[in-house]
Formats: structure tokens, C-alpha cells, sequence
């Protein structure tokens, strides 16, 4: 049998190599004439050509909707302030007109009032195409700033707002998370920023301030004014309503004068018996007026009567134009403020549960009995896992339910838990609540 050597095997495969090296230097040359060789030939090398390809096409897409057949840059820019993407802002003080045609002499059809946004069709170089509500025009480009230069000028002119993103979303008195929760907000409600950071953002409260979680809010601007604009707004406000008033006051005492001389007369002279029928009719007109005078106060004992014995009723309140979030948020001013008093349903001396949820529920209108069962056959018995901010959840204990708190949303709930404590807030499943009520609707 043939046994081919090692040297002759070792010449094999090295004939090989050097035939398929020169067949690669000889065929692998790209459009551009170049020839691969050691320092370009590698998976490196062939991704860094992959990546300049690529942005070669993406920069030379065709126009298939252009007429002259002409090329246009797909590449994107990134905005820093997105909000402002494709759009303009109106910085002339006043009103920005807003022409038919791109030129002063054309027809005036609108106006875009200061710190206003509006949508760009096309921009030239002393015109632009906009759309402002429902009228599209042209606006002189010196009145407008454009996409992230119009982010700019709103930084620098226009108020920020925080606008609630989340169902519920806790307000701290410090920008800390074990900070105490001064306020519940709901989704969509705004606030004015006072100042940014990292992690969380100052707000303005119609009391004072507060900090949120940035992941809790959208920042956007307030267009249309700025807080100069505002102020100088409310003292021509209050200018023309003292005016107002003025003037008003000069026509009453006007009319009052006249009527006056009018009532004056000449005078005439009284007989004895005129005057003895004129205090006839006065003491008749007295005697009538006492009697309507007991007669409106009857009927305010009753009516107060009424409003006590309806004011006991389970459950008697009527919220109006209150809602649960405001409910909340005046239970919350109570949490570290309040001892638990047993028996007690005072908001100033103490309380205990039923006791605090009581006084809550009391100052919106509603009564509610003072125990913690008797406030479980309350209102609408609704699922623990459908409980919303407001409503009641209730706690076993060996003999029934044995305590009650309000549930202010996020898991957690305030009620005036132990003499120790007082009232606090707590999670709702420090101890897992055996039935939920709704009360305010």
C-alpha cells in the first residue's frame, strides 16, 4: 500500500494555500478598484464597511415624491426639546400677524398671539407657511423662533409646568421618598415648576410647595403668557374693577340724591287727626312686622331642625363640587399632627379609627356612625382590589372588624392607628383588609 510522506503532504497543503491566496488577491477587488490584502481583510474591517455602506444609502435615499427627482437627507436629528419638533413660537409682544400670501401687502387673516405655538409647513428664507389653529398663512420669519431655538426662548421666557402622568401621584414636603406626603394629585393635574433636578422637581401649591418624582409628571410649557404678562394682566383687572366700582358708587349716590329731592317737598301742614291716623297705621305696620319677624324664625327652627335630623342620616352628605382627591388630601394634613384618642372624634383634641374617618367624612357633608362596624354597613361594599382613593378599608380582628382607615391611593392608607403613633400613614396591607365601602361616589 502507498504511504505518501510527511514532506510530501506538507508541500500539498502550503501549494494550496499560496494558489488560494493569490486567486483571492486577484478576484477580491471591490467596485473601486482596491485589493484586499492583510491589513484590510478581517471581520473588523468588514463591519466598519457594513456600518459606512449603510450610512451612505441612508444619506442617498430618492425623493420618489419629488418632482425633480432629487435626493434628500434621511438622517435624524435629535431634538432637545421635542416638544417644539416641527413648530414655531410667536416672541413679537402682542400679536403676530398672520398674512394669505408671504408679503405685507397681502390679506390679513389671522393672528398668533405671543408665546404661542404653531404648526411650520415650510420655511423660506423671510416667510414661513404655518397653520394656527384652523387658519394657515404665512408669518414674517422675524417674529418666529424655530425647533429647539424656540425650546430656548421658552426656557428663557415662558413658564414650565408639571403635569401628572400617573394615576395617583404622592406630593413630599421635601424632595425625599420618606419625605411626608402633603398632597395626592391625580393624572392630568398641572403645577407650576419652581425648579428642576435629577430625581425630583420643585412645584408651586396653591399653600406653599412641594417636591415630586420626575417619573411621576411630564414638563411642558404654559404657552401663551409669561408670568409678567399674568401679573400685568390681574392689576388692569383689578384697575378696571376699581373703576367700576367708583363709578357705580357715583351713580348711586347720584340716584340716591335725587331721589331725595324728589321725596322733599314743600312742606305741608298736619292736622291733628292726619297725625293721630299716621301713628295708627305705624303701630298697625309695627305689630305686623313683629309678627313676621317670630314667624321667619319659626321657620328657621324648623329648618335647622330638619338639617340636624337629615345631618344623622347613613349617609346624609352631599360633596357638591368636592371630590375624593380633596377628601384625601384634607385627611393627610392630620398624619403626624393628630393623637389617638379612644372614644375621641375631634380634629383638634384627637380621635381614634371610626372616630377620625368620622370627622373626615363629617366635614364633607357626609355622617357617618362612630364605630368601626357600624361604618362597614355604610355606603357600597365594593372589592378590596378595586378600592380607590377615598374609600374605606376595614380590618378584622378577634371579634369582628376592629379598625378603619382611609385609603389614599398607592398602596398606602392614613387612619389614627395607636396611642403611640397617632394618626399616620400606612400600607393598606400592613394587615390585609377584610371588606372595602365607597362612601363619596
Amino acid at each position: 500500500m502507498f504511504k505518501p510522506s510527511k514532506r510530501v503532504a506538507v508541500f500539498v497543503v502550503t501549494a494550496g494555500l499560496a494558489i488560494s491566496a493569490s486567486s483571492f488577491t486577484v478576484l477580491a477587488k471591490n467596485k473601486e478598484g482596491e485589493v484586499y490584502d492583510e491589513s484590510n481583510v478581517g471581520i473588523s474591517y468588514a463591519v466598519d464597511r457594513y456600518v459606512a455602506a449603510s450610512a451612505d444609502v441612508e444619506k442617498e435615499v430618492f425623493d420618489s415624491n419629488s418632482d425633480l427627482g432629487t435626493k434628500k437627507v434621511t438622517n435624524r436629528v435629535i431634538f432637545k426639546y421635542p416638544q417644539f419638533e416641527g413648530k414655531a413660537l410667536a416672541t413679537a409682544e402682542g400679536e403676530v400677524n398672520i398674512r394669505e400670501k408671504a408679503t405685507t401687502d397681502s390679506e390679513l387673516i389671522g393672528h398668533i398671539p405671543y408665546g404661542e405655538v404653531c404648526e411650520v409647513k415650510s420655511q423660506g428664507a423671510e416667510w414661513t407657511s404655518i397653520k394656527y389653529n384652523d387658519i394657515e398663512g404665512y408669518v414674517y420669519n422675524e417674529y418666529l423662533v424655530f425647533g429647539d431655538e424656540a425650546g430656548k426662548w421658552a426656557e428663557a421666557n415662558l413658564t414650565k409646568c408639571a403635569v401628572i402622568k400617573v394615576k395617583t401621584a404622592y406630593i413630599k414636603e421635601k424632595a425625599d421618598a420618606n419625605s411626608k406626603c402633603i398632597k395626592v394629585a391625580n393624572e392630568g393635574e398641572s403645577f407650576t415648576v419652581i425648579s428642576s433636578g435629577n430625581d425630583w422637581t420643585e412645584i408651586s401649591l396653591d399653600d406653599g410647595k412641594g417636591f415630586v418624582i420626575n417619573s411621576d409628571i411630564e414638563v411642558s410649557f404654559k404657552l401663551g403668557s409669561t408670568v409678567e404678562k399674568q401679573e400685568e394682566v390681574t392689576t388692569e383687572e383689578v384697575t378696571t374693577e376699581e373703576e367700576s366700582t367708583e363709578e357705580t358708587t357715583e351713580t348711586t349716590e347720584e340716584t340716591t340724591e335725587e331721589t331725595v329731592e324728589e321725596t322733599e317737598g314743600p312742606e305741608e301742614e298736619v292736622t291733628e287727626e292726619e297725625k293721630d291716623d299716621i301713628e295708627d297705621e305705624a303701630s298697625d305696620e309695627s305689630e305686623e312686622e313683629e309678627e313676621d319677624e317670630e314667624s321667619e324664625e319659626e321657620e328657621e327652627e324648623e329648618a335647622e331642625e330638619e338639617t340636624e335630623s337629615q345631618s344623622y342620616e347613613e349617609p346624609s352628605g352631599n360633596s357638591g363640587s368636592s371630590t375624593k382627591s380633596d377628601l384625601v388630601n384634607y385627611a393627610l394634613q392630620f398624619a403626624g399632627n393628630l393623637p389617638y384618642v379612644y372614644g375621641g372624634a375631634s380634629l383638634t383634641d384627637g380621635a381614634d379609627c371610626s372616630g377620625f374617618t368620622m370627622a373626615i367624612y363629617e366635614q364633607f357633608g357626609y355622617s357617618l356612625p362612630h364605630g368601626a362596624t357600624s361604618q362597614s354597613y355604610c355606603g357600597t361594599e365594593i372589592s378590596v382590589s378595586d378600592a380607590e382613593p377615598g374609600d374605606l378599608l376595614f380590618y378584622p380582628d378577634d371579634e369582628g372588624i376592629g379598625h378603619v382607615g382611609i385609603y389614599i391611593g398607592g398602596g398606602q392608607i392614613v387612619h389614627a392607628s395607636t396611642p403611640a403613633t397617632g394618626v399616620k400613614i400606612s400600607p393598606y396591607d400592613y394587615e390585609y383588609p377584610c371588606k372595602a365601602v365607597r362612601i363619596m361616589k
